[in-house]
């Protein structure tokens, strides 16, 4: 067999072809959010109340991720590694904040905040809840 017999994936021949070794894969839903330089992604189609904001300019490159993976249209996204995003999450109704597992008091003046891997602790006075900036941030 000869290396010419064997096609090379489309997909990746694409990013490695935009220098994409460099970047993180994110998968969710577009929707606009009423500026032109950002969009935001839903990282599920079930739950709204979870969205990560992205510059549009942060955007290498995109995808249709397959149905068996995200029904009903999801994208995966691929981004430059030093991306920004903004992690937003909605509370429901009847929630005046953010689950007791998420954040909890650390002491008088400040908090921790529990997501997964990532435990920061934050003065109280700094925390927006709501908005709070995450980079990198893996959009599961």
């Amino acid at each position: 067999m000869k290396k010419s017999d064997l096609p090379q994936n489309q997909l990746l021949g694409s990013l490695l072809a935009n220098n994409a070794e460099d970047t993180i894969a994110h998968q969710g839903y577009i929707a606009y959010n009423g500026t032109e330089d950002s969009i935001l992604l839903y990282p599920s189609i079930y739950n709204l109340s979870k969205s990560f904001e992205i510059k549009v300019a942060d955007i290498l490159y995109s995808a249709p991720a397959p149905e068996s993976v995200l029904p009903f249209g999801g994208v995966i996204l691929w981004l430059k590694k030093d991306s920004e995003i903004i992690a937003r999450h909605a509370l429901q109704e009847g929630e005046d904040h953010v689950s007791s597992n998420e954040i909890e008091p650390a002491d008088e003046k400040s908090v921790n905040i529990n997501a997964d891997r990532l435990n920061i602790s934050v003065e109280q006075a700094n925390l927006t809840l709501g908005a709070v900036r995450a980079p990198n941030h893996p959009c599961r």
